[in-house]
């Protein structure tokens, strides 16, 4: 019991050391000064409990993905597309548990959370292999088109499959949360091949802007792995703030639910300047 209650100390200790350095690099990045006020100590609080929570949730999710299953329910209003949740760095398709059980309850018939692979592979690679499970999820459902959902790293992979890989055709439109656009600097810290691609200068990140299809980002002011965190405020996106979210914490965060829900359901592509759709969708009259 001594050496488990040690082991569980030293995870939470290492869990939270690695949050403070995040917050303080970005700090440093902008040029801005630490303040720890009650808010500042929640989001770190938070971000701390979230990347805590995922730790145990991951390790069901390094499994080959299932293939994709429908849902009963019917759509929101009119048939949406099928749905393809893509993960991001370090992550793999079990951290999108929370928003597929939330959107196939509100109606999403198909919702498809994935792996990247291969494992470890620089992003064209990795975004070769989203094509192909792009063209699995159109032959299963016989739609034209699908809507993509991605966290982080994975909306560079979609982007870079949209815009280099013929794959706009496939993508009605992608939704995007914490996803470095711009690239960020904290990426130079990464151990896998992957980090390389997301680093402000690198090839892939002077490739996917402007999008090859319509976006909407949700990005948060205070997101600590983003550095800069206007990274995500692209331009060409219809842009969401949301104020008070970690990189990790907007997974899990009930406030970006809605808004993909929102987003997602909206008759109208997203288009810069566009303000958020309702939620729940607004009935026909």
């Amino acid at each position: 019991m001594l050496l488990l209650t040690a082991a569980l100390s030293l995870f939470l200790g290492i869990a939270l050391a690695v949050v403070l350095v995040c917050v303080v690099i970005n700090l440093v990045v902008r040029g801005a000064r630490p303040q720890w006020t009650l808010a500042a100590v929640g989001r770190i609080y938070r971000e701390w409990a979230a990347s805590v929570l995922m730790m145990p949730v991951l390790l069901t999710g390094v499994l080959k993905s299932p293939g994709p299953r429908p849902s009963s329910c019917e759509g929101p209003g009119t048939p949406c597309p099928p749905v393809l949740l893509v993960h991001g760095y370090d992550m793999n398709r079990r951290c999108w548990a929370l928003l597929a059980t939330w959107l196939r309850r509100r109606g999403w018939r198909w919702v498809w959370a994935v792996n990247h692979q291969p494992a470890r592979a620089e992003l064209p690679q990795l975004a070769a292999q989203l094509g192909v499970r792009i063209q699995a999820l159109k032959a299963v459902t016989g739609a034209d088109q699908i809507d993509v959902v991605a966290h982080s790293m994975g909306g560079v992979v979609a982007a870079w499959y949209a815009a280099k890989l013929d794959g706009a055709q496939h993508i009605r439109r992608l939704v995007t949360i914490g996803t470095p656009w711009q690239g960020t600097r904290m990426a130079v810290l990464g151990m896998r091949p992957e980090a390389r691609g997301l680093q402000p200068d690198s090839p892939v990140i002077a490739e996917i802007c402007p999008p090859a299809v319509p976006v909407a980002s949700i990005w948060s002011p205070e997101d600590q792995i983003i550095a800069p965190s206007d990274s995500s405020a692209i331009a060409e996106a219809q842009l969401v703030e949301l104020d008070h979210g970690g990189h990790l914490e907007m997974l899990l965060d009930p406030r970006v639910w809605r808004r993909v829900g929102a987003l997602l359901a909206a008759p109208d592509d997203p288009r810069p300047g566009a303000a958020l759709p309702p939620w729940p969708p607004q009935e026909s009259p």
